[in-house]
């Protein structure tokens, strides 16, 4: 069994970044709480800043993907959701700008990122084992 994960150095950015946001949402509810009158200017920008605190919780939770290969199926394994196609299901796969989608015969799909670590290994794999697509013959 083959597993395929984000590398560490991405997991501790996000991290990093989602601390720095949340410390300075709540910098940012917090000072202005004092002063009763708030303005449309502040309202908008604190529902921005909350959309951005979301979104970036949102891949911390993900950023703890996993993709599994062995010989019987390719599983994607996450906090929330587990996907998983079996080998002989796999119709072919699809590269757009930063993933690559295996899709099966029955119209499911399983989106995996450029980033993964060894995703050159696992694209080498895919290639010679299944069909692009995307190709016109």
């Amino acid at each position: 069994m083959k597993i395929y994960t984000y590398p560490s150095i991405w997991k501790t950015l996000l991290r990093l970044c989602v601390t720095a946001w949340i410390t300075i949402f709540l910098v940012w509810i917090a000072a202005p709480l004092s002063i009763i009158p708030i303005s449309t200017e502040y309202f908008v920008t604190f529902v921005v800043a909350g959309i951005a605190l979301t979104f970036c919780v949102r891949e911390l939770f993900l950023i703890n993907k996993k993709w599994m290969v062995d010989h019987h199926s390719v599983r994607q394994v996450c906090r929330f959701q587990h996907k998983e196609l079996r080998l002989k299901d796999i119709k072919g796969y699809r590269v757009r700008q930063d993933y690559i989608y295996l899709v099966s015969h029955k119209g499911k799909h399983m989106r995996i990122s450029r980033y993964v670590g060894g995703f050159k290994t696992l694209m080498l794999w895919v290639a010679s084992n299944y069909k692009d697509l995307d190709f016109q013959y």
